[in-house]
């Protein structure tokens, strides 16, 4: 599957859209109770860890993969959450070359692993066997994070942990990993992997029956990012991406564009604006002055309830089945 924009269509989108882009549907454990996706774990790092893992969803799937084996367990870097912006430092870089497994996201998520040297037989890209799936955008991504300000990141959208498709491949990868490299815990590393699938499997039934009952009358869908896009792609519902800051306000010029545009649809057409929980609850008035309805997700990242994916992907896709609910 080919995910980039013909070039007709990205030059039309461009000029017509200016920053809107069409295109259709960023301590070490032995592990929690098996198949518990319902803890998330801590974010601490322990560089003597078996396994490494730089991001925080993977590390919890890691976690409880590795239950009851003794495997240690640990996050790569100081804050998973600045992996795309993280400088390499001497101590978690020697750390990475000497574990067993270093556990990587893919897609963009670690820019940086081009700036150093770890062994290949031991990095697993958990996006790696499914690169035809990856979206790529146009334009950059702009978001800002601790003290280095404002910064871009174009290419491939990183958060295939949002479609419970392509998080279900991901963690196969990760498991048949685990099991290779740690054969004589193949029983249990392949029953925890089974049973944290299976708290995922509700979610991919879900997609499905909102993809199914939406099928007749698809939604108009703008995004504050293109983190959504794969979620999206799932419902099989096109949708507007706003390019610029995941977490700050949009630009004035990008909110005329935005509010023309929302003006143009049918107002029968359920209309959605979809914006990170991180955003400032202002977006949500601004939305609503241009006749869209406010849909806050999670985007999987930062979690400060210790909420498990699973339950926060539940709550996204419950968000926008309420938002096609008509109010009686």
């Amino acid at each position: 599957m080919n995910n980039r924009l013909p070039v007709w269509q990205l030059y039309s989108a461009i000029t017509a859209l200016v920053s809107l882009t069409l295109l259709c549907g960023c301590g070490g454990q032995s592990g929690s109770a098996p198949g518990n996706a319902g803890a998330s774990p801590k974010r601490s790092t322990d560089t003597s860890a078996q396994v490494l893992v730089t991001h925080p969803v993977l590390l919890e799937a890691a976690i409880a993969i590795t239950a009851n084996t003794g495997i240690t367990v640990a996050a790569a870097l100081p804050d998973l959450l600045e992996s795309r912006d993280w400088r390499p430092r001497s101590q978690f870089v020697r750390a990475m070359q000497q574990a067993s497994l270093v556990v990587m996201n893919g897609a963009s998520w670690e820019p940086w692993t081009s700036r150093v040297s770890l062994p290949n037989s031991r990095l697993v890209v958990t996006t790696r066997g499914f690169p035809e799936q990856l979206i790529s955008v146009p334009d950059a991504v702009t978001h800002q994070h601790g003290p280095q300000g404002r910064h871009s990141h174009p290419g491939v959208i990183p958060s295939t942990w949002l479609s419970p498709t392509l998080l279900d491949a991901q963690i196969d990868a990760l498991q048949s990993a685990l099991v290779q490299q740690f054969r004589e815990h193949r029983e249990v590393l392949s029953r925890n992997a089974t049973a944290w699938k299976i708290e995922l499997q509700p979610l991919r039934r879900s997609v499905q029956q909102l993809r199914e009952s939406s099928a007749t009358e698809p939604p108009f869908v703008i995004a504050d990012s293109p983190l959504f896009l794969y979620l999206m792609r799932d419902l099989g519902w096109d949708t507007l991406y706003l390019a610029g800051s995941e977490t700050g306000p949009p630009e004035p010029e990008q909110l005329k564009k935005l509010k023309e545009i929302a003006s143009g649809q049918p107002a029968k057409t359920p209309r959605l604006f979809l914006l990170s929980s991180q955003r400032p609850a202002d977006f949500e008035k601004t939305a609503t002055e241009f006749g869209l309805q406010p849909v806050r997700l999670d985007t999987g990242i930062a979690d400060l309830q210790g909420n498990s994916i699973a339950t926060r992907l539940a709550k996204n896709l419950e968000a926008l089945k309420q938002a096609l609910t008509p109010v009686r």
